[in-house]
Order: C-alpha cells, then sequence, then structure tokens
C-alpha cells in the first residue's frame, strides 16, 4: 500500500487486510481495514463487500465491543 498509493488495487488489498484480521479474530483492525474501504472507495465492488461483513460483524457482536476497544483500549476488558 505504501510503494504503491495511487493504485487502482488499493481497494482491494484494504478489504483483502481487513478480511484477513477478520479470520484471525483481530476484529478491531479488521474493522478499521473495512471502514477505511468504505470512507475512502465507497462506489468500489470492495466497498460492497467490506459492508456485507461490517454488517455480519455488526448481526454477530463484535461492533459494540470493537468500537469500545478503539474508544478507550486502556478500558477495555478481553474479549
Amino acid at each position: 500500500l505504501n510503494d504503491y498509493p495511487n493504485s487502482r488495487k488499493i481497494p482491494d488489498a484494504l478489504l483483502k487486510i481487513g478480511f484477513a484480521y477478520y479470520e484471525v479474530k483481530n476484529y478491531s483492525q479488521a474493522r478499521k481495514a473495512l471502514d477505511s474501504v468504505l470512507n475512502n472507495y465507497p462506489e468500489s465492488t470492495a466497498a460492497r463487500l467490506a459492508a456485507e461483513r461490517i454488517a455480519k460483524m455488526d448481526q454477530a457482536g463484535y461492533s459494540a465491543y470493537q468500537l469500545f476497544v478503539l474508544l478507550a483500549p486502556e478500558l477495555a476488558p478481553p474479549f
């Protein structure tokens, strides 16, 4: 990402990073990567797939805890 900041493949790379973090249960980093796709590339196919994964995370209850971790990591109990 740093080597090719203007590449058209950035949205897909961020999406894959988000998916990888999700698979290893690092939900806060997954959410950051997926949110980055949504915020920076909203018209891309990657954004649609990121939104689907975020919805899946929200349904599973990860969102509230991970939002807490993002806002107050020093106060968050282990998940």
